[in-house]
This record gives C-alpha cells, structure tokens and sequence, in this order.
C-alpha cells in the first residue's frame, strides 16, 4: 500500500512537573497516523497562550520572539520533508529524531 506521507504538526503545551505559572511548549508530528512529541525548549505563562492560533498571545518582546521560533519550527520541518514528497519515497516519524 503506498503512503502519502501527509504531515501534521501540532504545537501545544504542558504543565510543568513541579509548581509553576509557566508552561512547556511542545511539538506533535503526526505522519500517517504515527506521532512523536517533543519539547522545543520554551516556556511560557498560561495566559499568554493561545490555544486555537497555537502562538503567544501579545506583542512582548518574549511572545514575539517565541513566534518568530515556532515559525522557524514549522518551516524547517516541512523543508525537511518536502524531499520525501516525490514518487517511492518512504518517511516516517523516525526521520526527525535526534542523531
């Protein structure tokens, strides 16, 4: 059966295991139905989150450059797919691990 290879990514976040405000922000790629999760090294407040945009919510100079980061999250993941797009090529979740 060939496989589309269709690509998800989802960002959300996650609370911390130890009392805080803050949130851990994480990135899901989903890739025919099989996923990975990984955190991407950034926090933020509760109340700066937006759950439905999947951004920071404001103009702080933080929120800003947190948006400018998971854009830069979002482009090189798609860049680092797009070669298995052509015909017989075969992706999957494991591609974007760690070496």
């Amino acid at each position: 059966m060939q496989k589309n290879n269709r690509l998800t990514i989802n960002l959300f976040t996650r609370k911390h295991r130890v009392q805080s405000e803050n949130r851990i922000v994480y990135c899901r790629i989903t890739i025919d139905g099989e996923r990975t999760d990984f955190s991407i090294n950034r926090e933020i407040k509760a109340n700066l989150w937006d759950i439905n945009r999947k951004r920071g919510k404001g103009f702080s100079n933080y929120v800003v450059s947190l948006n400018k980061y998971l854009g830069l999250i979002y482009t090189g993941l798609y860049e680092a797919h797009n070669p298995y797009l052509l015909p017989n090529a075969i992706f999957c979740v494991s591609h974007f691990g760690a070496p």
